[in-house]
């Protein structure tokens, strides 16, 4: 994500909505944009254009978990938003590759109840943050929902 994300994030919450954690793209995504430039520009532009396609991306995307539900919004002319409620969520699972262990990122797929699955991009930063921020906030519904029983 960019340095706004944060503020970015906030046009998806509702109201009374708390953002738990927002995901970003890692460096490496950036590094393998600046390839496209360097290396693949002298096909026809074809670096350039793929530059650009992952520049859009990376400022279009967001991914987000919040107290409700976990949100990832990407698109900039067509707009496609997934998200699953956290009392829907079943589990989760992070893949990451050799390199991926080594420099910090990896693919995170959501699991739902009936509502199938999420695949964040492969790029993400911290994908094991990511995924105790999601267990952090099945926990905290999990709490909240959970009514204590009164001793009769």
């Amino acid at each position: 994500m960019a340095r706004d994300h944060q503020s970015r994030q906030t046009r998806t919450l509702q109201e009374g909505e708390h953002l738990i954690y927002a995901a970003r793209y890692h460096w490496w995504f950036d590094l393998m944009a600046w390839f496209h430039v360097v290396f693949l520009s002298w096909l026809f532009g074809y670096g350039f254009f793929a530059f650009l396609s992952k520049f859009i991306e990376k400022r279009t995307t967001e991914i987000c978990v919040t107290d409700r539900r976990v949100i990832f919004r990407r698109g900039w002319l067509t707009l496609r938003i997934d998200q699953v409620n956290i009392d829907r969520i079943e589990g989760s699972i992070v893949h990451q590759t050799m390199l991926g262990r080594i420099f910090g990122f990896g693919m995170v797929i959501v699991r739902g109840t009936g509502v199938g699955e999420i695949d964040l991009p492969a790029l993400i930063a911290n994908p094991n943050d990511f995924r105790r921020a999601l267990d952090e906030a099945r926990d905290r519904y999990v709490m909240k929902s959970v009514t204590p029983l009164s001793a009769d």
